[in-house]
C-alpha cells in the first residue's frame, strides 16, 4: 500500500513547503512535479477541513500540476466521492492520468463511466466492495483507455475469479503484476490474452505450477512468482512514482 497521506493535508508536503519562507512558496508553487501524485481517501477525510474547502484545495493541488501526467490514488469503499465536491475536479483530472490506482466500490467505477483517460498506461485495483459485477461496469475500455497496458492487482484478499471481471480491455494489456493466486481460472484467462510479455504472480504455499503451464504461455518472458505469505501486493510505490 502507498503511504496513506492524504494529498488534502494541509500538514503535510507539498502543502508545508510553501509555509518555509517567500522563497520557498514560490519555487514550490512554481514546481509542478511537486504536484503530480495526488492521493485522496474518502473513508478517512482530513477531520480540519470541511467538504467544499477539500473541493477548493483539490482544484488548487491539480492546477499547480500544470500540464504534467498525474499518479493518482483513489480510496474509497464505502461510495462517497461521487457525491464529494472534490469529483468533479478528480474526475476531469483523469484525462491526465498515467497511473492510477483503485480502492473503490463498483458504485464508483459507476461514476467514472465515460471518462476518457487518455494517457492512462497502468491500473492497479483492489477493494473488497468492487463486486463482481463491475463486468458489467464500462469504466476502462480500448476507447476511454487507449493506452493502457500495466495491470496490478494491490487486495492481497481477492481470488483471481474478482481480478479477472474488472472491465479492463485485456486485449492490449502487456503486464500483470501480482495476479491473485494462481488457478485454472487465471490461467485459462491468460491464454485467452493474446500480448502478456510481463507476469508476476502470487501462489500459496501449498501450490505449485506445472512446467506446461509456461509452456501453454509462449509470450510470457518475463515472469516472477511470489507465495502469498511473502508477497506484499500492496507496494505500489514502485509502479506509482513519477517516471
Amino acid at each position: 500500500m502507498l503511504e496513506d497521506v492524504d494529498s488534502l493535508n494541509p500538514d503535510v508536503a507539498p502543502w508545508t513547503l510553501t509555509c518555509v519562507c517567500h522563497g520557498w512558496r514560490e519555487l514550490v508553487i512554481s514546481s509542478p512535479l511537486l504536484w503530480t501524485y495526488f492521493h485522496f481517501n474518502a473513508d478517512k477525510p482530513v477531520r480540519s477541513l470541511k467538504r467544499q474547502k477539500c473541493a477548493e484545495r483539490t482544484r488548487l493541488y491539480l492546477e499547480r500540476s500544470g500540464n504534467l501526467p498525474l499518479s493518482i490514488h483513489l480510496v474509497d469503499a464505502m461510495a462517497q466521492t461521487a457525491d464529494h465536491p472534490v469529483f468533479p475536479s478528480l474526475k476531469l483530472a483523469m484525462s491526465r492520468c498515467k497511473r492510477l490506482a483503485i480502492e473503490v466500490s463498483t458504485v464508483i467505477l459507476q461514476a467514472l463511466s465515460g471518462t476518457v483517460f487518455s494517457h492512462l498506461s497502468l491500473l492497479a485495483v483492489g477493494s473488497a466492495y468492487m463486486t463482481y459485477t463491475t463486468a458489467h461496469v464500462d469504466t476502462f475500455n480500448a476507447v476511454s483507455a487507449p493506452n493502457l497496458r500495466t495491470v496490478i492487482c494491490h487486495d492481497a484478499e481477492w481470488d483471481s475469479m474478482r481480478f479477472v471481471s474488472v472491465p479492463v480491455p485485456w486485449s492490449q494489456v502487456t503486464e500483470v503484476h501480482h495476479l491473485p493466486i494462481f488457478d485454472d481460472v487465471s490461467l485459462q484467462w491468460l491464454q485467452d490474452i493474446p500480448h502478456v510479455t510481463t507476469l508476476g504472480v502470487i501462489v500459496l504455499r501449498s501450490s505449485f505450477i506445472p512446467l506446461d503451464t509456461m509452456i501453454s504461455l509462449p509470450e510470457v518472458d518475463d515472469f516472477t512468482l511470489a507465495e502469498a505469505e511473502d508477497a506484499q501486493p500492496g507496494g505500489l510505490k514502485e509502479f506509482m512514482s513519477p517516471q
